[in-house]
C-alpha cells in the first residue's frame, strides 16, 4: 500500500511537521524530563532504566526513550533529534489516514485534513510521548481494520489464503505491543475495546475467536516477545517498584482520581476535540450526523466498504471520548487518538460534498454548511479581542515577536473563510475546501515561525544561552527551589535540587557550584544569608539573569557557619 503519490504526501507531512521543530529550546516540564532522561540513557549507556537528575524515572514505560536515543545518536543531542519521534509519529498518521481514507474512497482527502489540524501540528513539534502513543494506538486500530476489510473480500473471517488479511493482522499485534512499551496498559486496553464493540454490533466476535484461534494465539504470542522482556527486567531492577507505581498509580490511579490536580469537569474534552481537529472541527456534526453510510454509492458497489469503516470509526471515537470523560484525570494529550477518526468521518462527508449533483433551489441547500462559516467568522475575531486584551502586556516583552502579526494572520484566516463562505454558496465546495486546507497550513507554519519560536524560547528562560556560553563543564550545578528538567539535558550533568537555604549554603562553602532560581527564590536566600551575618557578594557572583530566573555561581568561601540560622 505504498506508491508515489503517498510517498510525495509524506514527504509534504514531514517537511510541515519539520518546520521550525529544532528553533526552539527545549521547554516546559515534560519535554526536559524526557530528553534529559534518554540524553542520561545514552551517555551512561543504560538502556533500561531513564532517570532524571540521579533519580529514576518510573512514570513511564521504555520505547520513548529508546526513540529519542536512536534519534540522538542519529542527529546528535539537538532539539530537532529530541523531537524526531513524535515527527515521524505524526507523519506516520498521515499515512494511517490514506491507507484507510483509501478504503472510502478519499485517501488525499483525509491525509491533507490531517496534516492541516491543529493538534496534530502541535504535538508533532513536542517532544513527549503522547503523539507516538497516538500513531501506535491508531496503527493497531488502522491495520485491525484492514485485516477486517479484506476478510470481507474474501467472504471469511481471516482466511488463511488472504495474507494480507494476516499480515495486517500480525501487524496489529505489533503495534499494539509498540503502545505497551511506550504508555502501558491504555494502549491494549482502549483499542481492545473498540475491535470487541465493532464485532459484537457485525455479529462476529465469537466467529473472529473461533474461527482463528491459531493466529490470534500467534499474535498474542509475538505481543508477548516484544513486551515481556523489558517488563521482566525493570521489575527485578527495581525490586517490584516500577510495577506497583506504574500499573496502579499511574494508571488505575489516574482513572480513579485526578493526579497532579488535573481534574476537570466532564464536559472537558468537547471543547478540546473542536480546538484539535480546527479547522474542521466545524465539520465534525454534519459528518457524524448526515446519513452518509447510505449513500447509492455504498449500496451498488459492493467493494465500497463505508459502511463498516464508518461504523468502526464512530465506535472509535465515542470508545475513546467517553472513557477520558469519565477518568479523573484529564489532560488535552489524550485526547489525540480520537483524531484520526473524526478525520475519517469529515473525509468521506467532503468526498460526497464534491461529488453531490447540483442542487436546484436554495430549499436544497444544506444549512449547516453554513452555520459552520457563521461560527469561522465569529469566532475568529473574537479570539483576536480576547488574545489582544489578556495577553499584550506580556507578549510584548518577548523578544523577536512582532504582537501585530496577531492580527495579520487572523485577518488572513478570516478572509479566507468569508471566501470559503462564498464559493460554498455558489457550489464551488472544492474551491472552498482547498482554500481552507492552504490557510490553514499557512497560517499554522507562519505562526510557528513568527510566534512560537519566540514565545517558545523566551519559556526557556535563558537555560540554553547559560548552558552553552557560561557553564563550565564538570562544574556541579544545583536547582535551588525549582525543578526545570532541560538544564541537565543541555548542561549535559545531574543537576541537584535543593530546598533548603542551610543545605546550599553548606555546598556552597565545599565546592565551586552554579545555582539555578528564580528570582523570588534567589532574593530569599540572599536575605538569609545576609540576616545570618555573611556577606552574600564576597560568596556568591550572579553569572546571568532575565528578570524570571537567576544563574550564580558560589566562588569557595568559607565562612564560620556554627552560629547560622536554618532556614
Amino acid at each position: 500500500m505504498f506508491n508515489f503519490q503517498i510517498l510525495v504526501i509524506l514527504i509534504f507531512a514531514f517537511s510541515l511537521f519539520s518546520f521550525c521543530s529544532g528553533d526552539y529550546p527545549i521547554f516546559g516540564v515534560d519535554e526536559g524530563r524526557y530528553a534529559q532522561a534518554s540524553m542520561n540513557m545514552l551517555n551512561s549507556n543504560n538502556w533500561l532504566m531513564p532517570s532524571v537528575d540521579g533519580l529514576p524515572r518510573l512514570e513511564k514505560p521504555i520505547f520513548f526513550y529508546w526513540e529519542q536515543i536512536i534519534s540522538f545518536i542519529t542527529f546528535g543531542k539537538t532539539e530537532f533529534a529530541a523531537r524526531l519521534p513524535s515527527i515521524l509519529s505524526a507523519t506516520g498518521m498521515v499515512y494511517l489516514a490514506y491507507i484507510l481514507g483509501a478504503i472510502q474512497g478519499t485517501p488525499i482527502i483525509a491525509a491533507l485534513i490531517l496534516m492541516s489540524s491543529l493538534a496534530i501540528n502541535v504535538f508533532a513539534k513536542v517532544a513527549m510521548t503522547d503523539m507516538s502513543l497516538a500513531f501506535f494506538i491508531s496503527g493497531s486500530l488502522s491495520f485491525f481494520f484492514l485485516s477486517y476489510f479484506h476478510k470481507i473480500k474474501a467472504n471469511h473471517i481471516f482466511n488463511r489464503q488472504n495474507i494480507n488479511t494476516r499480515i495486517y493482522f500480525y501487524i496489529c499485534a505489533v503495534f499494539l505491543a509498540l503502545g505497551f512499551l511506550c504508555k502501558g496498559p491504555i494502549a491494549v486496553a482502549l483499542p481492545g475495546l473498540v475491535i470487541t464493540i465493532f464485532l459484537l454490533k457485525e455479529k462476529e466476535l465469537l466467529s473472529f475467536f473461533v474461527n482463528k484461534k491459531f493466529d490470534t494465539l500467534a499474535c498474542f504470542i509475538l505481543f508477548l516477545l516484544i513486551v515481556c522482556p523489558w517488563y521482566i527486567l525493570i521489575h527485578l531492577e527495581t525490586n517490584g517498584e516500577f510495577t506497583q507505581s506504574f500499573f496502579m498509580r499511574d494508571n488505575v490511579g489516574r482513572f480513579l482520581s485526578p493526579l497532579n490536580s488535573h481534574s476537570e469537569p466532564i464536559w472537558f474534552y468537547i471543547p478540546v476535540i473542536l480546538a484539535a481537529t480546527f479547522p474542521w472541527a466545524f465539520f465534525i456534526p454534519q459528518a457524524i450526523f448526515s446519513d452518509n453510510a447510505n449513500t447509492k454509492m455504498s449500496r451498488v458497489n459492493i467493494t465500497d466498504h463505508t459502511n463498516s469503516l464508518r461504523s468502526f470509526a464512530l465506535i472509535w471515537a465515542f470508545s475513546f471520548f467517553i472513557f477520558f470523560s469519565l477518568a479523573q484525570t484529564k489532560l488535552i494529550t489524550y485526547i489525540i487518538p480520537i483524531i484520526l477518526p473524526l478525520i475519517l468521518l469529515i473525509a468521506k462527508y467532503c468526498s460526497l460534498k464534491f461529488n453531490q449533483e447540483s442542487r436546484q433551489n436554495d430549499s436544497n441547500k444544506d444549512p449547516s454548511l453554513y452555520v459552520s462559516f457563521i461560527l469561522i467568522l465569529i469566532s475568529l475575531p473574537s479570539i483576536a479581542v480576547f488574545v489582544l486584551s489578556n495577553f499584550t502586556s506580556e507578549l510584548g516583552k518577548i523578544p523577536g515577536l512582532d504582537i501585530s502579526f496577531f492580527m495579520i494572520l487572523i485577518c488572513i484566516f478570516f478572509s479566507c473563510a468569508l471566501i470559503i463562505a462564498i464559493t460554498s454558496i455558489k457550489e464551488n465546495t472544492k474551491l472552498g475546501f482547498m482554500i481552507l486546507i492552504t490557510a490553514s497550513i499557512l497560517t499554522i507554519g507562519l505562526s510557528w515561525r513568527l510566534i512560537g519560536v519566540p514565545v517558545l524560547s523566551y519559556m526557556d528562560n535563558g537555560i540554553k544561552n547559560f548552558c552553552t556560553q557560561e557553564y563550565q563543564t564538570g562544574t556541579q550545578v544545583y536547582s535551588y527551589r525549582v525543578q526545570r528538567a532541560s538544564l541537565g539535558f543541555y548542561c549535559e550533568t545531574e543537576v541537584k535540587r535543593i530546598n533548603a537555604n542551610k543545605k546550599l549554603l553548606k555546598k556552597a562553602q565545599v565546592e565551586e557550584a552554579y545555582i539555578f532560581s528564580k528570582e523570588s527564590k534567589f532574593q530569599e536566600f540572599k536575605s538569609f544569608i545576609q540576616e545570618s551575618g555573611l556577606d552574600f557578594d564576597s560568596m556568591f557572583e550572579i553569572v546571568t539573569t532575565n528578570g524570571n530566573y537567576v544563574f550564580f555561581k558560589s566562588i569557595n568561601i568559607k565562612p564560620n557557619l556554627e552560629n547560622t540560622e536554618t532556614e
